[in-house]
């Protein structure tokens, strides 16, 4: 008993994730992220830019200026890795292609918890031009679907219609194990309005979904 105690208070202790958050008031989408948990932008009209584009503000920033928000319009990935993969690609050593087939492609360079050393998460604000949806999820959803264009033309609809958040995210969460389901799978959607004139009075509730992830072996350690 004692031994399964001692194991079980080791594991605890030894325990790290990744990370993304979003948040929304009104109009503008905040999002923070560690690791290589996404967030995407969906857009409603199905149209899809080739890559991500983050407006980051840095890890330090304690106000966001509006003026400097990008603005939302076709579905696109908000966040950039931390990872070897990304690493490899955004210093011209390796094509996108060849990273991702890399055995070291989800190894990550960044990430909460143990022997994480200092951590600067990342953040970004948007402001989206029109209806759709903002996804947040592990890499056990988009191992199967990357590009956001992928994930915008899978059907996102349950029973309960594609105005019901929770329904849309196990509706994915099941198109990913259909896929192969060989890893985590954690997915949180809100789904947004067109902006109106008034969507940026201070009074309105903010909305928040997050996702975090326990790495796998493949984590830098």
């Amino acid at each position: 008993m004692g031994a399964r105690l001692v194991g079980s208070e080791m594991c605890i202790r030894d325990r790290s994730c990744t990370y993304v958050s979003a948040v929304t008031r009104g109009a503008p989408v905040t999002v923070g992220w560690v690791g290589d948990s996404r967030a995407y932008w969906l857009s409603a009209d199905g149209d899809a830019e080739p890559g991500p584009a983050p407006d980051e503000t840095g890890p330090d920033a304690a106000e966001i200026s509006t003026g400097d928000m990008a603005e939302l319009g076709p579905s696109r990935r908000l966040t950039e890795d931390d990872s070897w993969a990304a690493f490899m690609v955004a210093e011209g050593s390796l094509t996108e292609a060849e990273a991702e087939a890399h055995p070291n492609a989800h190894v990550i360079t960044a990430w909460l918890g143990v022997d994480a050393g200092e951590v600067r998460p990342h953040v970004a604000t948007f402001r989206p031009a029109g209806p759709g949806t903002l996804l947040v999820c592990s890499d056990g959803l988009w191992n199967y679907f990357p590009a956001a264009g992928d994930l915008a033309a899978l059907p996102a609809s349950g029973p309960g219609g594609p105005a019901d958040p929770l329904d849309t995210a196990r509706t994915l969460v099941r198109h990913a194990l259909e896929a192969g389901g060989r890893d985590n799978i954690t997915v949180a959607v809100i789904p947004l309005p067109s902006p109106a004139p008034s969507a940026l009075d201070h009074t309105a509730p903010d909305r928040q979904a997050e996702s975090r992830e326990t790495p796998q072996s493949t984590e830098p350690r």
